[in-house]
């Protein structure tokens, strides 16, 4: 219903749920502001309603639910746009802040994404979706101001970024410089582990099994506990962090951390260097192993591959590798010839 107040009409509707919706047409115009009335109302009934007043705490699976009734579920797609929506729900939580979601985390979410071997073309059908979730949230809706660049990937590149040792250090440095050895360590750790960083950040202090030299990471989908081998060095970062009751990484969050990596990444230089993130050292790890003639069954085992072909992905790399070293002979024989 509409009420008269100081001179202008009042928008009073019940919502779904049972609660009120108390509203300012903004206008002394009783048909204008009856229009508007109509309006939310069918809004709220049809689920497309958005609460701007609550609109900066707008969730990704709240926008999701609106897109869809607004847009996609009409369409003969509706089935695959949820599929894609929910793949990529694998890696970044659906109630994530629409605010939150930034071009640096999309491209972080892709470095997993590829190693669970997804292919670019499926990857660029779940960002369709979140960029479609996105610019409607801004245009439409007016939720949010500004939104991030959503990453379309070159079908067929299937890049594998790792870090080289040369680049190791600057990062290292740098945040040493800062004061920062939360992220000395968390650095380390990836690189000595190959975990993923959501499971480093998430041990508790009964996860590091000092004795077994092991890290505990949980129950797999099939029912199995899940341990990770620390290297001496490792080890020793943990024994130095522990406390009893305390997280190792305590205070340290997923995207807290991508954010003073993406940072350090600026001052370095690298800030167009959009598949260099923090998941590229669980990359390098497995690259390093392999280049240094580890077994590949064993580096399988080591980083956790359900797929012996995600392994030889990087025996590839290392292959290319050698090919590029054995071209300095070729360098050196031409210097001569001078």
């Amino acid at each position: 219903m509409l009420v008269l107040r100081n001179g202008i009409w009042q928008i009073h509707l019940m919502k779904p749920d049972g609660s009120k919706l108390r509203q300012s047409s903004k206008t002394t115009d009783k048909v204008l502001a009856q229009k508007l009335h109509d309006k939310i109302s069918t809004e709220l009934w049809e689920g497309r309603w958005i609460d701007r007043n609550q609109s900066g705490n707008m969730t990704l699976d709240a926008a999701f639910d609106k897109v869809m009734a607004q847009r996609w579920e009409k369409q003969r797609s509706w089935f695959s746009v949820i599929h894609n929506y929910n793949r990529f729900k694998k890696y970044l939580k659906g109630s994530t802040k629409l605010s939150e979601i930034t071009r640096a985390r999309l491209w972080e979410v892709i470095g997993e994404m590829r190693e669970d071997e997804y292919t670019d073309g499926t990857i660029n059908r779940s960002m369709a979706v979140i960029s479609t979730i996105l610019k409607t949230a801004r245009d439409d809706w007016e939720v949010i101001v500004k939104i991030p660049k959503v990453p379309l990937l070159k079908v067929g590149r299937g890049r594998m970024r790792w870090l080289k040792d040369d680049e190791e250090l600057p990062f290292l440095e740098w945040f040493r410089k800062q004061g920062d050895h939360d992220m000395v360590d968390l650095i380390e750790v990836l690189l000595e582990t190959g975990c993923r960083v959501s499971e480093i950040l998430r041990l508790k202090d009964t996860d590091v099994h000092i004795n077994e030299r092991r890290l505990y990471l949980g129950i797999t989908k099939s029912g199995e506990e899940e341990y990770q081998p620390l290297s001496e060095y490792a080890l020793q970062i943990f024994l130095r962090r522990y406390k009893i009751g305390v997280p190792p990484f305590e205070g340290v969050s997923r995207w807290g951390a991508l954010s003073r990596f993406q940072t350090a990444k600026r001052h370095l230089g690298y800030a167009d260097d959009h598949e260099l993130v923090l998941h590229t050292m669980r990359h390098t790890c497995a690259s390093r192993l392999v280049q240094s003639g580890v077994d590949l069954k064993r580096v399988q085992e080591y980083m956790r591959h359900k797929d012996i072909n995600t392994t030889l992905i990087y025996a590839k790399l290392s292959s290319e590798e050698n090919a590029k070293t054995a071209s300095v002979f070729d360098k050196r024989r031409s210097g001569n010839r001078k």
